[in-house]
């Protein structure tokens, strides 16, 4: 959604991207077999970090689709699970972290558009 491939810009370059923390939190169970969707936002851009909220919903919690194919949500919908996924950027060889805004730029102000909070 944000016109970045991963695996081109970041994994083809020497890098990777580990989750470094997740906060979460489980309300309501999605069962075998029920289908569901997760909605990933940028709640937070740092230089050295990237915060992403990602909520799952159940599937009938979307009302349609925008334009670019993405679930809408109901008034009503409540997020079955929500959790904060912080993760970095870091040389694949050594492990070494590496400032995404330095690194990659045209990413980190992307994020900063699309940012929850500053």
């Amino acid at each position: 959604a944000v016109d970045f491939s991963y695996d081109e810009r970041i994994e083809q370059a020497g890098y990777m991207s580990p989750i470094y923390h997740i906060d979460i939190t489980y309300k309501s169970p999605l069962r075998y077999g029920e289908a569901g969707f997760v909605r990933t936002s940028v709640a937070k851009n740092l230089p050295m970090r990237t915060v992403y909220r990602q909520q799952v919903f159940h599937a009938d919690d979307a009302a349609g689709t925008d334009e670019t194919g993405e679930p809408l949500l109901r008034e009503d919908a409540t997020p079955l699970v929500d959790a904060l996924v912080t993760v970095c950027v870091v040389e694949r060889e050594t492990f070494k972290p590496v400032s995404l805004k330095r690194t990659f730029p045209d990413l980190y102000e992307k994020y900063e558009q699309l940012v929850e909070e500053n």
